[in-house]
């Protein structure tokens, strides 16, 4: 008899102990539930943040009111940079910015901020573009020949490219605005020559 009592007293207890344990890790999962439900809506915020600077940074573009275009086009980079964002998506951000750093004549910072737009997603031929600029904006005319020479492989790298290898039609539709973007790259580069 005494042993089955111990054996049920010991039962208890490891199940007592068990049972803490289950408590504490039912606990701790509906921590990370709260956590997680916070970070996502903390990252809704950043997405709309990032929605709003963009669509006011191509608005002011478009009005050429290229102080506000700077401004909401940093905003875009900052906000946009903390959301989910392919590299294509950043890049533009920064081509944003350096066209209107390039019409302030701000060439030192476009010439940086092109640098980082090539660096975030190479194969974007406004980052080459506003490169050239801003390095004749600086008068350093060799530099600038080959960064146009650089700008005409990467455009006509895109026109090569094939819709086929891009899996959606989001990304297909993304192909077939750079393929625009480099065939009128490549009619101002023949122009500067």
């Amino acid at each position: 008899m005494n042993t089955i009592r111990h054996l049920v007293i010991s039962d208890a207890v490891n199940n007592s102990a068990s049972n803490s344990h289950i408590a504490v890790f039912i606990f701790l999962l509906c921590l990370s539930t709260i956590a997680s439900a916070d970070d996502l809506e903390d990252q809704k915020k950043k997405n709309e943040r990032c929605q709003t600077a963009m669509s006011s940074a191509e608005t002011a573009a478009s009005a050429e009111d290229w102080i506000r275009a700077e401004k909401f086009s940093k905003e875009a980079i900052r906000f946009c940079s903390e959301g989910e964002h392919t590299p294509y998506d950043m890049a533009d951000r920064y081509s944003s910015l350096a066209e209107a750093q390039i019409e302030l004549k701000r060439y030192q910072d476009a010439l940086n901020t092109s640098e980082q737009c090539i660096d975030t997603y190479y194969a974007t031929p406004n980052c080459h573009y506003y490169k050239v600029l801003a390095l004749l904006g600086l008068k350093r005319r060799n530099e600038a020949k080959e960064a146009g020479r650089i700008a005409t492989v990467v455009c006509n790298s895109v026109l090569e490219e094939k819709a086929e290898t891009w899996k959606t039609v989001y990304y297909v539709d993304m192909l077939m605005f750079r393929k625009k973007e480099a065939q009128r790259i490549l009619r101002y580069l023949a122009i500067m020559k």
